[in-house]
């Protein structure tokens, strides 16, 4: 057997991946950067176990290392939550979650009371415009405002490094994002609804209901249930434990870099955040590296801290179910 210098365990994110198909992910990508290196490009190693790939990376500066890569499947730790469960649970989370995600937006593009007023103003105006240019008596003064709103979102543009487009950025929320949102809310509760009801006609929404709680249904179970996500924990410790055993072979704990990607990422956060005895186990003693992709981990914590200011987020979704009926109203009128 090949003696090993690091193990890569690769740890999936949300939906229904097949075992294997993560892994395969991370190594065609990984060889085809390899082979671009100056030298005799990558080696495939004989699989010492089923579900491992051995693989020598090219001779840089005199030397090359032998990895062993793994993966930690979880997508089948557990059973799909219930479809009607996942669609309530999406209309309760479903604005709650946009709103985090403007936040965060609008954090990124710096936008200060200025930029946030300039922007409203402007969404405010082309808001009117539409509305009385699809009713056919759109007005001077109106043409005018909405100019005008144009004007104060693309002054955001001329601020200071940091805060340009801003002010653009807010008035793209106001008028997509929320009512996105709004519409979003209303078609969860009607999916909710629709897909409880008997009959043929209910077949396609079931079968959708059934996709999310498959996809989407794997961050609602890490939220409500301890037990899947006890499974989750065990799943990804599994597959640390087969890989370490073939990549130590007795020895001393050889490095280990764990590349964790979406949910996998905040599965990652969380079983090394609780010191899970049996994910210890396998790290103790052993140089390990956390690589992740994809910023699950705050998304979720949000998604679960919701409940402390319940009355406040029941009030949002009220106001967005019903701004989303009028729209639609509106849309169909």
């Amino acid at each position: 057997m090949a003696a090993y210098d690091v193990g890569v365990l690769v740890v999936h994110g949300i939906g229904t991946q097949s075992e294997g198909a993560t892994l395969r992910e991370f190594v065609d990508p990984l060889t085809e950067f390899l082979a671009a290196l100056p030298g005799d490009g990558p080696e495939f190693l004989p699989s010492p176990e089923e579900g491992l790939l051995g693989l020598r990376t090219p001779d840089l500066d005199g030397s090359s290392q032998q990895w062993l890569v793994g993966e930690a499947w979880w997508a089948d730790a557990f059973d799909v939550p219930d479809r009607v469960a996942v669609c309530k649970w999406l209309f309760d989370v479903g604005t709650w979650f946009v709103l985090f995600f403007v936040a965060r937006l609008w954090r990124r593009f710096a936008a200060g009371p200025l930029e946030v007023a300039l922007g409203v103003f402007g969404a405010v105006a082309l808001g009117r415009l539409v509305a009385v240019a699809a009713a056919g008596n759109a007005s001077g003064v109106d043409w005018l405002l909405a100019v005008a709103g144009l004007l104060a979102a693309a002054t955001g543009l001329l601020r200071r490094q940091g805060r340009k487009a801003a002010a653009a950025v807010v008035l793209v929320s106001v008028l997509v994002l929320y009512p996105l949102a709004a519409v979003a809310t209303v078609a969860m509760l009607l999916l909710s609804i629709v897909g409880s009801l008997p009959g043929k006609w209910t077949e396609r929404v079931r079968a959708l209901q059934i996709s999310l709680s498959r996809s989407v249904g794997d961050c609602y179970s890490l939220i409500s249930s301890k037990r899947r996500e006890r499974a989750m924990f065990d799943a990804i410790a599994g597959g640390a434990e087969d890989l370490t055993k073939v990549l130590d072979d007795g020895g001393a704990p050889r490095p280990l870099v764990i590349l964790a990607h979406s949910q996998g990422a905040a599965l990652m956060f969380r079983i090394l955040r609780s010191n899970d005895p049996a994910m210890a186990a396998v790290l103790a003693g052993r140089q390990v590296t956390l690589v992740t992709h994809g910023g699950a981990v705050l998304p979720i914590h949000v998604l679960e801290q919701r409940g402390v200011m319940g009355k406040w987020v029941a009030g949002w979704r009220g106001f967005a179910g019903l701004f989303g009926l009028l729209l639609m109203a509106f849309s169909l009128g």
